[in-house]
């Protein structure tokens, strides 16, 4: 499946193709107004969906800018307006297909969520289940709703709203009601998280980082100077953690085409992609293709300096530990910031240790017996959270860590 953008420049029989898809769901006066060419930035662009050398789809897509990321930061969005499939195609996997082609689109030009409004209707709510199959959810109404739902209903006009509830993939090709308001519709989001945003040769960007962290102190390192770097998307450090531990003995040629957060999804580990249990993430690692790069992992107590001191030294392990964040430091919150992090170095000499996590390129030094003070008082998690942890039967990341070999 090729995802070819429309433009001006475009020939004119793929043009023709795709309004004749468009009828198909749209009245002959709209498909104009739904087919977009701008020619420059990526938001907004239309695509028509190649299969065979043949036109069999149509997808366009619309910038939202208002979303913000976990910590505050700029998190790039771009909302699913239309998706059309050629009705003789319908029913072959051309609408999955022509999904996950846009998402890796989005990927690659750096992207960090998709959205788009599903009809709740009594002939609409397929629509639901045929995106919750590509990691669409349904944003709650609790879930910021007064930022996204809302935010996004006011960016978005009742003509897009029809558009999107008109689509998509319905089989009998049915007129559909036209959506008036946004009553009708639950706005759906599926996060990308890009499996090597950073590059592997990170050694420029470590040392710049090491001169400010270490100053005079000489550590001993993972890899020799620490782990590739992972950003976290969303709630998702326990799965960047985990992507950071794969640099180790060159491990990230495991399959890229493994995506963590899909595989957690579909085991019922996580809602969101969020861990606070310290078996479900060492779950995620045996029913996923990255468990074949791992020779061991276990769940165990915090571990004291030497095992720390054995680890780093033969090169063929790491731990990843759960701890209170606050910045790019460690601080006791009694959970309500628990992130997960992975011990890359230690010390020479002395007793701090060295943590990378996906909130920071550089990471952090502390003190050993504070990163195990903020291990040992992981008791609950922040409010955003709590009745999701309780639904899952509680938190279980106190005093404990994962323990990977290789």
């Amino acid at each position: 499946m090729d995802l070819v953008r429309l433009n001006t420049a475009s020939p004119p029989s793929v043009i023709s193709r795709v309004k004749e898809i468009c009828i198909q769901a749209f009245s002959r006066e709209s498909v104009a107004s739904q087919i977009s060419t701008s020619p420059t930035s990526f938001l907004p662009s239309s695509y028509a969906a190649i299969l065979d050398e043949e036109v069999v789809g149509y997808v366009c897509l619309k910038k939202y800018n208002q979303a913000k990321s976990e910590n505050g930061g700029e998190c790039r969005s771009a909302v699913l307006h239309t998706l059309c499939v050629d009705e003789v195609t319908r029913g072959k996997g051309i609408g999955g297909a022509i999904v996950s082609a846009l998402k890796e689109l989005a990927i690659k030009n750096s992207l960090h969520y998709l959205l788009l409004a599903a009809a709740l209707g009594p002939n609409q709510s397929r629509l639901v289940t045929f995106y919750s199959r590509y990691n669409f959810r349904v944003i709650p109404d609790t879930e910021g709703a007064s930022n996204m739902g809302e935010g996004l209903s006011k960016k978005i006009s009742e003509e897009a709203l029809s558009g999107l509830s008109a689509l998509l993939m319905l089989r009998s090709g049915s007129s559909i009601d036209e959506v008036t308001s946004t009553s009708s519709a639950k706005w759906m989001k599926c996060r990308l998280i890009s499996r090597s945003p950073l590059p592997v040769d990170h050694s420029s960007l470590f040392s710049s980082q090491k001169s400010s962290n270490f100053g005079s102190l000489h550590f001993k390192l993972l890899n020799g100077s620490g782990l590739t770097p992972e950003l976290q998307v969303g709630p998702s450090c326990g799965i960047a953690a985990l992507y950071m531990c794969l640099s180790l003995h060159s491990l990230p040629s495991y399959p890229v085409t493994c995506d963590l957060l899909s595989v957690a999804l579909e085991n019922n580990l996580t809602r969101d992609g969020e861990f606070f249990d310290v078996n479900k993430l060492k779950k995620l690692i045996q029913v996923s293709p990255v468990s074949e790069k791992f020779r061991k992992v276990e769940v165990k107590h915090f571990p004291d300096l030497t095992v720390i001191y054995n680890i780093i030294n033969s090169n063929k392990g790491c731990i990843l530990t759960p701890f209170d964040v606050l910045g790019n430091g460690v601080t006791c919150r009694s959970g309500n910031s628990s992130h997960w992090g992975v011990v890359a170095g230690y010390e020479e000499g002395g007793e701090k240790v060295y943590v990378q996590h996906s909130q920071s390129l550089g990471g952090f030094v502390c003190e050993y017996k504070e990163l195990k003070e903020s291990n040992a008082q992981l008791n609950t998690c922040g409010r955003k959270y709590c009745d999701y942890v309780e639904e899952v039967g509680g938190m279980n990341l106190k005093g404990q860590c994962i323990y990977l070999y290789v």
